[in-house]
């Protein structure tokens, strides 16, 4: 069975970039002090512990796609994210038996987007988020400076793995910005 990814619709494409719609999602998520390895290993295991029966129920709850790293480089902090799955009820959810894991939901939010193959680092990470800041400053697109990592596959997959840096654009909308509106597809587009 494929993995359940997190919706979007692709509102405009750029050679540099794709600009998306996130619609709210539902996120349990894990503050983790620490840099880069830190937080994807310790927040990862904490939150994979929840899914895996780690909660009042012993409930197994379905992994998705993506894992959300948000790194807060000032603070040596960061937070890791998993979205849950679209049938998960956040009213009658199970317990974590880790008292670290909090839960929310997302608001709808646009967001600048670059896709990048391979084992992430965090100077691929730091590469990539300049070149996508770079490219919404020359097209004078607004957007706060923090971006989110996003990260589709499991550690033992080697070819074909997805990365994304995710900035978002405040004030943005369909209407408002320049550029053609893009394609209508809600479906995760794969890319290397």
């Amino acid at each position: 069975m494929a993995t359940e990814q997190r919706a979007y619709k692709i509102i405009r494409k750029d050679k540099e970039f794709e600009i998306r719609f996130y619609p709210p999602a539902n996120l349990a998520s894990v503050q983790v002090n620490g840099g880069y390895a830190a937080i994807r290993g310790e927040g990862f295991n904490e939150l994979a512990g929840y899914i895996f029966g780690g909660n009042s129920g012993g409930q197994k709850i379905a992994m998705t796609a993506p894992v959300i790293m948000d790194i807060q480089p000032e603070e040596s902090s960061g937070t890791m994210s998993f979205v849950m799955p679209s049938s998960f009820d956040m009213n009658s959810r199970p317990t974590p038996h880790s008292n670290r894991i909090f839960f929310g939901t997302s608001a709808p939010v646009y967001a600048a987007v670059v896709t990048f193959g391979g084992y992430a680092s965090p100077n691929d990470l730091e590469k990539h988020t300049a070149e996508l800041l770079g490219a919404l400053n020359r097209k004078g697109i607004k957007h706060v400076e923090q971006a989110e990592f996003y990260f589709y596959d499991p550690p033992y997959k080697i070819v074909g793995r997805r990365n994304e840096v995710v900035v978002h654009l405040p004030g943005f909308t369909e209407h408002t910005q320049s550029g053609s509106a893009g394609s209508e597809a809600t479906v995760p587009v794969s890319g290397t």
